[in-house]
């Protein structure tokens, strides 16, 4: 049977019982209302529509609500299925369990089964492994990465070392050819004093003899 969809009106029937008991009230005329219209008096409520009827306690309830009903007929039971509009009625269908065979099938059927279940975990697990190994392949190379920076930040520190001992040594041998040069024309500019003072002191001698 094809699910049916109500809107059940709930303020009439809960304003007839006293106030303490309006959400029992508003549950009664929910299983009456259902009842009348699928002439089936066995209803079961889903757990989101009493879930949505307690939600204010028992003195408020809602002034209608919105449901899908459907019938579940077996060969034991024959019931309605009640859910709030919007939600599936699978949790209110009784589950069907598979019998196992008895006997010399059910032992092959458990050991089918049994082999079955052996080779999805084996492929699970070597699935894991993999991973596993890819992982670990995944972390020596960032480990390889990080040496090879580290090797390369070392290189090129040794490199400014080199650079700065080649600047240095650069350094001292000009300080000291620089020093020689001052001196060098320290010396020039005395000898050239020193001569002056010889041709001073010739040409005064000769002034004297002159005299």
């Amino acid at each position: 049977m094809a699910e049916r969809k109500y809107i059940i009106p709930l303020r009439k029937e809960y304003q007839k019982a006293p106030i303490y008991a309006r959400t029992k009230k508003a549950v009664k005329a929910i299983r009456q209302y259902l009842a009348k219209h699928m002439k089936n008096e066995n209803v079961k409520l889903g757990r989101q529509l009493n879930m949505y009827l307690w939600q204010n306690g028992n003195r408020n309830p809602p002034h209608k609500v919105e449901v899908i009903a459907d019938i579940h007929k077996d060969k034991d039971s024959e019931f309605i299925m009640v859910e709030l509009a919007g939600h599936s009625l699978d949790d209110l269908r009784p589950k069907v369990e598979v019998k196992k065979a008895s006997g010399i099938a059910g032992k092959l059927e458990e050991k089918l089964g049994g082999s079955e279940k052996k080779s999805t975990e084996k492929k699970k697990m070597g699935v894991k492994k993999a991973d596993k190994k890819v992982v670990e392949e995944e972390k020596k190379a960032e480990v390889k990465k990080a040496e090879v920076k580290k090797a390369d930040k070392q290189v090129v520190q040794e490199e400014k070392k080199v650079e700065e001992k080649k600047e240095a040594e650069k350094v001292i041998r000009e300080v000291p050819l620089e020093e020689g040069k001052e001196k060098v024309s320290e010396a020039k500019i005395e000898e050239k004093e020193v001569k002056q003072e010889q041709k001073v002191e010739r040409a005064e001698k000769k002034e004297g003899l002159k005299k």
